[in-house]
């Protein structure tokens, strides 16, 4: 592992040993399926790049993705580019918001995805009441989730990491982008978009509903959320008093980082991807996120894997251990805000999906709650 001095971002060396494809990785479906689109489907992607002054040199592939978004490859006569179509769901002003940050980190020449312009200067295209937008295609990249390693190399991915999360941090410290995302501050001193009464009024929404399913047929998810309520909304209340009043740096956060948002190419740059919940928000929210998604296996936490990623991103950032000590409540605090939401979708839906999201930040909580003091103990001082 290397570092650029000229701006301190990462730079990836791969190390000698294992490089496997993970089994559960594998997507046979897309290598027996031909991934063709319908002429319906070519004629107006070939119609929305000549809105970039673009043509295709061939048809269109669309990206087989679990995300928030529609991708398409486009090989076109000014390179290999991105098309994605956003869901309807996505307002506007989220998606400026998301371009602003993407467009600061393109000053800095901050690895990020680089967006295009359309004919009239602007990297949003609204077409029939659908929004879109066309970045540069990053070739030659992997995704290091994607692959088995030994565990000297899978340190280095979570060193690199964390290091890119402090560098993305410091990049936008300053920065104010136009536009709102909804799940973020109004500004720097202000309050949230969402607070804690809207929280509390879904809450209550979602005890009354559930309340009136369990008369109907008793579910054992259901009835396990539900008996947690009044304690949800008591401990939610609580910390929401204590973070208020907290000495908490508010940036631009990524808002969903984790192993699937980086790429990695050898003497490269560690790229960031998918800034779409991208906002200003606590730089712990991103920290929190980053203990979900790059410290957690089948086992469960692992508590080493926390202390190496809090660690390098403490060396790299200009964070105190002050903040830091706050680390466990954010992320009970973000835990259940989300159970609130996964606990509302599953009500609305139906789906089972959002029944198992909801008990497994119940199961996050928990192990937050046994677990704070070893927490505290895992940042440098």
């Amino acid at each position: 592992m290397k570092r650029n001095p000229m701006n301190s971002i990462p730079i990836f060396w791969v190390k000698a040993g294992l490089q496997l494809p993970r089994p559960d990785r594998l997507n046979l479906k897309s290598v027996f399926t031909a991934n063709k689109l319908s002429r319906e489907d070519e004629q107006w992607i070939s119609a929305l790049v000549s809105t970039y002054g673009l043509s295709l040199l061939q048809p269109a592939k669309k990206l087989e993705t679990d995300g928030r978004s529609n991708n398409w490859v486009l090989i076109t006569n000014k390179g290999k580019k991105i098309l994605k179509k956003y869901k309807p769901s996505v307002e506007a002003e989220q998606i400026l918001h998301e371009h602003a940050i993407l467009s600061q980190l393109a000053l800095f020449q901050f690895p990020a995805p680089r967006l295009n312009k359309n004919l009239h200067s602007e990297t949003l295209t609204l077409i029939e009441n659908s929004r879109f937008a066309m970045f540069d295609f990053l070739d030659g990249y992997f995704q290091y989730h994607e692959q088995i390693y030994f565990p000297n190399q899978t340190n280095t991915f979570l060193e690199l990491a964390a290091l890119s999360l402090a560098s993305l941090h410091e990049s936008l410290r300053d920065f104010t982008p136009v536009g709102k995302n909804p799940n973020g501050f109004i500004s720097k001193e202000g309050p949230r978009w969402l607070g804690l009464n809207w929280y509390l009024e879904k809450l209550t929404a979602n005890k009354q509903q559930t309340q009136e399913s369990l008369k109907g047929s008793l579910g054992y998810e259901l009835n396990m959320i539900h008996s947690r309520g009044k304690w949800i909304e008591d401990r939610l209340s609580v910390l929401d008093e204590i973070l208020t009043t907290a000495p908490l740096d508010r940036v631009i956060i990524h808002g969903d980082y984790g192993p699937y948002n980086l790429l990695f190419k050898n003497g490269k740059p560690v790229v960031i991807i998918d800034f779409e919940l991208a906002r200003l928000d606590w730089r712990l929210t991103d920290l929190a996120t980053s203990m979900n998604t790059f410290t957690r296996n089948r086992m469960g936490f692992q508590q080493k894997k926390m202390r190496r990623f809090i660690q390098a991103y403490q060396s790299a950032s200009n964070v105190g251990t002050e903040q830091l000590d706050y680390l466990p409540v954010v992320w009970e605090y973000l835990s259940l805000r989300r159970l609130i939401v996964c606990w509302s979708r599953a009500l609305e839906t139906g789906q089972t999906k959002w029944l198992v999201e909801s008990l497994d930040r119940i199961q996050i909580i928990d192990w937050i709650t046994m677990h704070k003091s070893d927490m505290l103990k895992l940042v440098t001082r």
